[in-house]
């Protein structure tokens, strides 16, 4: 008999306290089929994690490993642990794989409910935003975080990083950088770079935008819809000027307004 708490695969089934159940698979190089669903990095060490959704898990998880490696994340409270406690402490793993025609709506839509459980301790996360969307910090946010981050509720309050520390993060840095770069001289071929670019194009590319807009053309009331992704194509729309239409930044393009633009 199967327990009513996982799925077919061993995952877990969001009941409960999530993130403390059994969290699937780990991610390792036996994957080649493209993985829809809400993944986790666990620092070995401290307990803290990063909870993170994609419809291409797998790319997604290059991307954390060569953004941190060169020490260009955008999340800086990740990267300085990367930095401090190495790669070998930090474990990769898909808490729940969707299904594959998941669309992002509902993707971040699951990865808020892990969210929501994980700012509860915000303490005990790397995650600096809690909003699925990725959506601006208002200034009342910032402030609370801020409290909360500060004086004796920080985590690092009265401690100071020994010369050891210091030491070993700085020669980190320094093996990334110049001639000590491990990819320093090396280039890639053309064949791997087209098998680059095909991986990433369409729906297999992780900022692939589901959203079907409704584009109307003011001369002949033509209404066209579809993806941005298929209207360039279609029609042979610019995709800067396209995105600048959808996000409501210029009225029109090529004749046509969209019906139904981003709401920032």
């Amino acid at each position: 008999m199967k327990n009513k708490n996982s799925t077919e695969n061993g995952e877990c089934v969001i009941i409960g306290n999530m993130l403390k159940k059994n969290e699937g698979k780990i991610l390792n190089g036996t994957i080649s089929k493209n993985i829809i669903g809400i993944y986790k990095i666990t620092n070995r060490i401290n307990g803290k994690c990063y909870i993170g959704s994609s419809n291409n898990i797998k790319a997604r998880w290059r991307n954390h490993k060569l953004e941190l490696t060169n020490s260009t994340h955008k999340n800086k409270h990740l990267l300085n642990a990367w930095a401090k406690y190495g790669p070998s402490n930090f474990l990769f793993k898909i808490v729940k794989q969707l299904p594959n025609e998941t669309c992002k709506k509902d993707i971040l839509l699951e990865e808020q409910k892990y969210l929501d459980e994980l700012k509860l301790n915000p303490q005990e996360c790397y995650n600096l935003c809690f909003d699925a969307s990725g959506g601006e910090l208002t200034d009342e946010s910032k402030r609370k975080i801020s409290i909360k981050n500060s004086g004796t509720n920080n985590g690092f309050y009265g401690k100071h990083h020994t010369e050891i520390s210091k030491n070993k993060m700085k020669s980190f840095r320094q093996r990334r950088i110049g001639n000590m770069a491990p990819n320093f001289g090396n280039h890639h071929s053309e064949k791997t770079k087209e098998k680059f670019r095909k991986m990433r194009l369409g729906k297999l590319n992780p900022a692939y935008d589901y959203t079907v807009y409704k584009l109307i053309n003011i001369n002949s009331l033509k209404i066209i819809e579809d993806t941005i992704f298929n209207l360039r194509k279609q029609f042979g729309f610019n995709r800067k000027m396209l995105s600048t239409l959808v996000n409501g930044k210029i009225s029109s393009y090529k004749g046509f307004i969209c019906l139904n633009p981003k709401i920032n």
